[in-house]
Parts: structure tokens; sequence; C-alpha cells
């Protein structure tokens, strides 16, 4: 805990923290928004639609970070 303490003594470190929190926050809110508006204009099928486009979307991203791009290959001998 003494670490946490000694980092959020510096000016710098707080405003890093707190533009994060923000950030955060504010991506929060606005998927909220949007869930509001897709189940009002859509119905339950188009929040889940958006569901499984935020999943994919991260999916993708998370193997293309990781360098798998296909399924993996059997040792070669």
């Amino acid at each position: 805990m003494g670490t946490v303490r000694d980092a959020l003594q510096l000016p710098d470190m707080r405003r890093i923290e707190f533009g994060y929190g923000m950030s955060i926050t504010g991506e929060l809110a606005g998927t909220v928004a949007l869930v509001v508006y897709a189940l009002g204009a859509g119905g339950a099928a188009l929040v889940a639609a958006y569901a499984a486009s935020r999943t994919v979307a991260g999916m993708g991203v998370a193997l293309v970070l990781t360098g798998r791009r296909t399924s993996p290959r059997p040792p070669s001998s």
C-alpha cells in the first residue's frame, strides 16, 4: 500500500490516473447510451447484435496482438 501512496503523491501520476478513470467512465456512459438507444430502436435483437459485434471485434484484436491469425499448426517433425 505504501507504493500506491508514494505513486499518488506525484501530481503527474494523479493526472494520469484521473484521466484514465474519466476515460473508462466516458466509455461506459457511451456504451449504456448506445444500448438504451438500440433497445428502443430495434429491441433485444439489436442489443444482442451490438454485443456480438463488440465481442467479435475484441476477439479479432486479441488474435492480431497475440499473433494467432490461423488455427495452430501441428509441430513439424
